[in-house]
């Protein structure tokens, strides 16, 4: 069909659809009452400055309210009550592996798909049972309280139970990602100077390979893995199974030591984004403390049946607080994977249901790159329908998008197209939360249409054990970060050298600084950094930031910058990085991209990896199929055509000229945690990234002499 004949088709149909508007507005009025959202836009109010009239005071959130879980103090407090108060309740629930084929592939990875049963049920008071004897068990291999065991495993449930074994007996958890890469583990590892590692069977061969540079490791647990084989041949280190600790336990007779809130229960490592990973000590209260702001936030949000499907990296303090907020609030927890986690998952076999469609969770955790990835998808999908399809589907979100900001809801598409799109995530899913990075406005805009649910972002880190602000669910704006959290204190300081102060009109701005009893104590053997982060005054601890936000009238903050994102170009001009970058991360055409600058230069450049369907579908225009990917992204052609595609973009999405990448380099590699790229809460490791394109960046920005100090963090 032809765009003229597109164009008359939906000139009909808006006209047929506005007549239909007309006649059924009273009817919606009456019934839904859209003036309950005006009326709110109105008057509603989040947070408060502290000392009115004073821009430089601290604002703290309105909701002061105490939940349920005042009374607790420690981690393993917090899991015994939860016990107590619904421990027959089926609550921790995994998928029975059936089989595993692995195919090893050119470059000697290993591939893995597996066929899955249902889900099998643990309920607390069984859970109880193996954390107490797990926590008998590591006493009984030497472990004892103020011990400190470094965890390196992906999420599942025996992350969970053995955690909170070692919170049972006071010993200390210190986590790392997995995908750290060598360098990461062995500075974390060796850091925590344990003889103790806890990790699983898959990971034991890359453990074995970087043990000669851990001389402190002298004892390895392992989770079992299907059909996994392990060999017990490492010289000096006893290793154990999983199942072997927990089968000691049962005959042990040690004696359990229940810690202290102020014990330190975790040093929790970062993901090594912008540095060497840092190890951030979080005592028991403190993370109590964290896990009572987000109950009285959101008590009155869950109902009976609400399910939480857990697949982030329990390394991340965002997810850590996600399940223990789960636990003691009677929310049930399903295990998942990024491999398994959908129909299509790449560790699926074929005909496999992925987790999110057999568990169907109406609660979800989301990072933006994992947004920008759905709102792609659901394009791509629409998209291999046709133009005519792809039209349609357009003038649906934008149709549905616009009522939703009157405060109409529309059922009748809804049922016809829009709860069809929202099975990709189980069809049951009523509210996502999303941090570690702020999430562009219009993927909001896009994913709460086209999923039919509400996303609630936040702002916080691991220095500020996971809290800072959060969106409420009566928020109806976008792109903001909501407002503070509990008994938090969120302020905001100039910043001279930006050019950000708290007397800039028509909203202050500055660096976000957070205060109050949720922070962590600073860093596990850096003295100077928690010195130069950290800071006391007027009584209060506070922890600076490095992000720039602005604050509107009702108390809400919106992050608008970051200081190590920001680069000052040749004539002046300050660029965010980290603004261009997810902007430009809505392109169909862009799975990730990674952008550069520096004083020398009157312009930025990116590296970018294309979204290889979109790719695909490019070449065939330029008549360059059958081409494999090193060879498409090396190709002059399609890499000028990918660049006019991404400049176009970047000027649709409103940024200024010096702001657009002026030249583009395609990377046909994958940017994974697992192949160092990004980190594990999906973050672009700018270094990394920096030192392996090394050639192509000094290409594209000229002169190597010009390149030492370009903008990297």
């Amino acid at each position: 069909m032809n765009q003229v004949a597109i164009f008359l088709f939906l000139l009909v149909a808006k006209v047929l659809v506005f007549f239909l508007d007309l006649l059924t507005l009273p009817l919606y009025l009456v019934v839904q009452k859209p003036w309950r959202k005006w009326v709110w836009k109105r008057q509603q109010k989040w947070a408060a400055i502290v000392d009115e009239g004073n821009p430089r005071s601290a604002y703290r959130g309105l909701d002061t309210s105490e939940s349920l879980h005042t009374e607790l103090c420690t981690l393993d407090e917090l899991f015994r009550k939860s016990v107590e108060n619904h421990g027959d309740k089926k609550m921790l629930g995994t998928r029975e592996i059936l089989d595993v084929e692995r195919t090893k592939r050119e470059d000697g990875k290993i591939f893995k798909k597996m066929i899955l049963g249902d889900y099998k049920w643990l309920t607390l008071r069984e859970a109880d049972r193996r954390v107490n004897d797990l926590a008998l068990g590591l006493r009984k291999i030497g472990l004892n309280p103020g011990d400190r065991v470094v965890v390196l495993a992906e999420t599942r449930l025996e992350w969970l139970l053995i955690s909170h074994a070692c919170f049972r007996t006071g010993i200390v958890v210190a986590t790392c990602y997995t995908n750290l890469g060598e360098e990461g583990l062995i500075y974390g590892i060796n850091q925590v100077e344990s003889p103790y590692l806890i990790t699983y069977a898959e990971l034991l061969p890359t453990v074995k390979k970087i043990l000669p540079k851990l001389p402190s490791v002298k004892c390895i647990v392992y989770f079992e893995d299907f059909g996994v084989r392990v060999s017990d041949d490492i010289p000096d280190v006893k290793l154990f199974s999983y199942s072997q600790v927990e089968s000691m336990g049962r005959d042990c007779d040690c004696q359990l030591v229940s810690p202290s809130p102020e014990d330190i229960a975790i040093i929790m490592y970062t993901s090594g984004s912008t540095d060497a990973p840092k190890g951030v000590l979080i005592p028991h209260m403190c993370f109590m403390r964290s896990l009572k702001a987000y109950s009285n936030s959101a008590k009155s949000l869950f109902k009976e049946e609400d399910i939480f499907l857990a697949y982030l990296p329990m390394a991340h303090i965002y997810e850590q607080l996600a399940e223990n907020f789960c636990l003691v609030n009677k929310i049930p927890i399903g295990y998942s994977s990024s491999l398994t986690l959908t129909d299509k998952s790449p560790g699926l076999k074929a005909g496999c249901k992925g987790d999110i469609s057999l568990i169907r969770p109406t609660l979800l955790t989301a990072v933006p790159l994992m947004l920008d990835r759905i709102r792609k998808n659901i394009n791509e999908v629409i998209n291999a329908k046709g133009p005519l399809a792809a039209s349609v589907f357009d003038f649906c979100v934008n149709y549905k998008l616009f009522w939703k900001k009157l405060g109409f809801q529309t059922p009748i598409l809804n049922k016809l197209l829009f709860n069809n799109i929202k099975q990709l995530i189980g069809g049951r899913v009523e509210l996502m939360s999303s941090g570690g990075a702020p999430l562009c406005p219009d993927t909001q805009d896009f994913v709460e249409t086209c999923l039919d649910v509400k996303i609630c972002q936040g702002y916080a880190l691991t220095e500020t054990v996971g809290v800072a602000t959060l969106s409420k669910v009566e928020d109806y704006s976008k792109g903001r970060v909501g407002s503070p959290l509990g008994s938090c204190l969120v302020r905001l300081v100039d910043w001279d050298e930006g050019g950000y102060y708290v007397t800039d009109k028509p909203y202050p701005r500055g660096e976000i600084v957070v205060g109050g009893e949720c922070l962590s104590l600073g860093y596990f053997k850096r003295d100077e950094l928690t010195r130069e982060s950290f800071r006391e005054e007027d009584g209060i601890k506070w922890f600076y930031t490095g992000d720039i936000a602005e604050v509107h009238p009702d108390g809400c903050f919106k992050i608008i910058d970051r200081k190590k994102d920001l680069v000052k170009l040749q004539f002046g001009e300050y660029v965010s990085l980290g603004k261009v970058e997810s902007r430009l991360k809505t392109c169909p055409l862009v799975d990730n991209i990674c952008v550069f600058g520096n004083g020398f230069l009157d312009y930025v450049v990116a590296l970018m990896v294309p979204n290889r369907v979109q790719l695909q579908l490019l070449v065939k225009d330029l008549g360059k199929e059958g081409m494999d990917i090193l060879s498409l992204c090396k190709d002059k052609k399609v890499i000028q055509e990918a660049t006019k595609i991404v400049q176009a973009h970047g000027r649709s999405c409103g940024l200024l000229s010096r702001e657009i990448p002026k030249f583009l380099t395609l990377c046909s590699e994958e940017w994974l945690p697992e192949t160092g790229f990004i980190s594990g809460a999906l973050k672009v490791r700018r270094k990394f990234i920096q030192n392996y394109y090394k050639k192509a960046l000094d290409s594209m920005m000229g002169d190597d002499k010009n390149t030492g100090n370009f903008k990297s963090i």
